[in-house]
């Protein structure tokens, strides 16, 4: 597919949201329904919004999850009969429509908190427990890990941020290593394996991102989509447009903010960016890495 869009840098596709752990593996929410777009509704007034506009082409993809930024507030241009996921944000055809061929424009929220506002919110919500919830055995690898490199920090944001920088300056992406070597999949069994390699793709990262937020008490889960791919070609008219194809599936973590929503962090190291949000003293912005 193609698409051009208002947010610099390109933007992540999602077509599904996987909340529920057993250990084993990720599910995705199986409910449908017309509802309000999951997030945009409880957004606090004094956080930054901006609405971008994506235009998206469909050329080869045939499917009956159509990729969409997250969160999503109007489609326009679809064919054929679509449904909005209840849990997710996320879209998906009835009947016999399918993505292929599909040329649409999206409306999404493009959320721009401080650091010091996303760093003030503790998501405690009762509603939430379900986005924390482990199986009973947990490998002790993973719980001294997230102690390890994010323990120690006094809010969710910045437990996030700083397992998923860790693991972005620590560990080397693969995807051929782990399953010639045994540990593909998503499971805690995986999971031990990958934080002692230091090595796979974006499924590890992002399912050992959202189990080590959880084990230190944040509501997190998984999205699986296409990374924002790479710009093919740049007209005054429309901009950069981007291509992705099959080699940016991708998968990454959102983390639950009262107030603000579901935000994506990206653990794998070379794909996409990793989120770091702008702190209102232009002085705390500065570093002596900055690339």
């Amino acid at each position: 597919l193609t698409y051009t869009t208002d947010v610099a840098d390109g933007v992540y596709l999602k077509v599904s949201t996987l909340r529920e752990f057993s250990g084993r593996t990720w599910r995705p929410s199986v409910f449908f329904g017309d509802i309000e777009v999951e997030g945009a509704e409880s957004i606090s007034p004094e956080i930054k919004v901006a609405e971008a506009v994506t235009d998206i082409e469909i050329e080869g993809l045939r499917s009956t999850y159509l990729p969409v930024p997250y969160p999503a507030t109007e489609i326009r241009g679809l064919t054929g009969d679509w449904s909005w996921l209840t849990d997710g944000g996320t879209v998906r055809a009835e009947g016999a429509a399918t993505t292929f061929g599909q040329k649409y424009s999206v409306t999404s929220l493009d959320l721009k908190p401080t650091a010091e506002q996303i760093r003030a919110v503790e998501s405690v919500d009762d509603d939430l427990d379900m986005y924390r919830g482990l199986p009973g055995e947990v490998p002790a690898i993973v719980e001294s890990q997230a102690q390890e490199h994010a323990g120690q920090e006094l809010n969710d944001y910045d437990r996030m941020v700083a397992l998923q920088n860790w693991m972005r300056d620590s560990f080397t992406y693969s995807v051929e290593a782990p399953v010639e070597e045994g540990y593909d999949g998503n499971g805690l069994g995986v999971m031990a394996e990958f934080l002692t390699r230091k090595s796979g793709y974006c499924v590890h990262f992002a399912s050992t991102l959202a189990v080590m937020g959880r084990v230190l008490g944040v509501p997190t889960r998984v999205a699986v989509g296409y990374a924002p791919g790479a710009v093919i070609s740049r007209s005054a008219d429309t901009g950069a447009v981007y291509g992705v194809n099959s080699d940016d599936l991708h998968a990454w973590t959102e983390a639950y903010f009262s107030g603000i929503g579901w935000v994506g962090f990206d653990a794998t190291p070379g794909i996409g960016t990793g989120t770091g949000f702008e702190s209102e003293d232009p002085a705390q912005n500065q570093t002596d890495d900055s690339p």
